[in-house]
């Protein structure tokens, strides 16, 4: 076995914590076959992720910019059906793109919008909820557009669906995506 099919396994009960999100059934729930993450990991590793730092999880997919550290876990996979939830179309390919092209460059280029700071002074009442929440829908958004500009092998399709996932973000926030621009690291790759 090649050393890129060997999946590293990082226990999920970690200082990515803070940032776990469920899907709810919200994209697939379940286990990724062998394939499939070798798959992903040489798409990864083609965005610039590199390899000892991908890990497979039973969590959910996620850059941890602490370690930085790429987590895979099921819900790389869209739902198996079109839904009208945005982000339940994304394809594994976007995922990976969100994650790296979108938060792994943007954190290394000090433009995060939500950073561990931000987690640390809310947890410590320096910062509202009200504004966690704006700071991840610009963040999350952020990433998800910048996925869909520079990623490479993304379809239009797959393009479309990562703008509508950052508007879907944005709007579920009382924002419009055309005030902010301003404010998204979308400059360069």
């Amino acid at each position: 076995m090649k050393e890129h099919e060997m999946p590293v396994v990082i226990d999920n009960e970690s200082i990515f914590d803070i940032y776990q999100v469920y899907t709810g059934g919200l994209r697939n729930e379940e286990e990724l076959t062998q394939k499939q993450f070798v798959e992903a990991v040489q798409y990864a590793e083609k965005l610039g992720m590199p390899r000892q730092n991908i890990g497979l999880t039973s969590g959910n997919t996620r850059y941890g910019a602490e370690l930085g550290v790429l987590l895979i876990g099921t819900d790389l996979l869209p739902l198996s059906e079109r839904s009208d939830n945005p982000n339940s179309n994304i394809s594994w390919r976007g995922t990976l793109a969100h994650e790296i092209v979108g938060h792994k460059e943007a954190c290394e280029a000090g433009r995060a919008l939500l950073t561990s700071e931000d987690m640390l002074m809310a947890r410590n009442g320096e910062l509202s909820k009200e504004e966690v929440y704006y700071k991840e829908a610009l963040d999350e958004a952020q990433a998800s557009v910048r996925a869909a500009k520079f990623a490479p092998d993304l379809s239009d399709i797959e393009r479309q669906d990562l703008m509508d996932d950052a508007i879907a973000r944005l709007s579920k926030r009382n924002i419009v995506y055309k005030d902010v621009t301003s404010k998204l690291y979308l400059e360069k790759r």
